[in-house]
């Protein structure tokens, strides 16, 4: 038996039936999307947000330090380093003193053996200070590596809580912040080398995430 084949009449009402239908679908999985992505409102004035700047890094440490008499005369500094950071260490480092706002090079001559959790370590004055005893107090930095110019986020909070794998950064009107994946580099009292995931200008939350560790997204609400 002969089978007619009907074919179908694509009419304009046809059509914007179809169109509308599609763009219902879309609308609905975008709203069921955002419906599903944990976000949390958060205000402004209670988060630290830094902006990624390219400067110049140096990787320091700042140990305890004292001001004492040298065996041989004068003066020397005597530094309580921590024992993860004594193999960085070598005869002759350089390092700097501040006292009352002015800087003093150093050298390390002795390199004690590391303790359960730090080392002694001994440094003479390159040119010694006048007008300084035994007891002053004192701020030391010792140099570690030559500096770079590379891409700069500042020490905060989050790196507990995201071992620096991941950060929230705030799209460009400042009203959310999404989560992102990063890279992390070398580290310094102050900053973090960014090597990858961040660009210059991107504002990050660097406050503790403790109670954002779920988030997805953050809603901020309060001035910009």
């Amino acid at each position: 038996m002969d089978r007619r084949i009907e074919r179908k009449i694509w009419t304009p009402k046809r059509l914007g039936w179809l169109i509308a239908l599609a763009v219902l679908t879309t609308a609905g999985a975008a709203a069921l999307s955002y419906l599903s992505t944990p976000r949390l409102r958060l205000e402004r004035d209670k988060l630290t947000i830094d902006t990624v700047r390219r400067g110049s890094f140096q990787e320091y440490l700042l140990p305890d330090a004292e001001l004492r008499g040298a065996e041989a005369g004068g003066l020397e500094v005597r530094a309580a380093v921590d024992a993860f950071d004594v193999p960085r260490l070598r005869i002759g480092q350089p390092a700097t003193l501040e006292i009352d706002g002015f800087r003093h090079p150093l050298e390390i001559v002795r390199i004690g053996p590391p303790g359960p959790r730090t080392a002694e370590v001994d440094l003479r004055f390159i040119e010694p200070p006048k007008g300084l005893a035994s007891g002053t107090s004192i701020s030391l930095r010792i140099d570690l590596g030559e500096p770079a110019e590379v891409l700069l986020l500042r020490r905060g909070g989050f790196f507990q809580e995201t071992g620096g794998q991941w950060v929230f950064r705030l799209d460009t009107a400042g009203g959310k912040a999404v989560r992102r994946p990063i890279r992390l580099g070398r580290q310094n009292p102050e900053s973090y080398e960014v090597l990858d995931g961040l660009a210059e200008g991107d504002r990050v939350i660097i406050s503790t995430y403790s109670h954002l560790t779920d988030a997805q997204e953050l809603v901020l609400t309060g001035e910009p």
